[in-house]
């Protein structure tokens, strides 16, 4: 469900902040110029959610390279022809990138 707050900026003008919460989800907020932008995304936002077709950017950005790396070894690396090589240049950019977020 959305909340929308109407909100004072320094210059005197409006602006409309809006919160969506969704049980399961994270609180998702933005804030727009118009009642009516707001209005939008946060229809837009409950239907991706319902649809499960919402993915936030945040959940991508809580994982380093180096476990995407350590996880794919454990699971694919393990059934290609190729593995022996594939497991050096993994290494490799594990740890040139590997504690790198996003």
């Amino acid at each position: 469900m959305a909340t929308i707050e109407k909100r004072p900026t320094a210059d005197g003008n409006m602006t409309y902040r809006v919160k969506v919460r969704m049980k399961g989800h994270r609180p998702q907020t933005a804030t727009f110029a118009t009642r009516s932008d707001a209005k939008k995304w946060s229809a837009k936002i409950e239907t991706e959610i319902r649809e499960h077709r919402y993915f936030p950017i945040a959940a991508s950005q809580q994982h380093t390279l180096s476990e995407l790396i350590d996880r794919y070894s454990k699971g694919h690396l393990t059934r290609k022809r190729v593995a022996a090589q594939q497991a050096q240049q993994l290494h490799w950019w594990q740890t040139q990138l590997g504690p790198v977020k996003k």
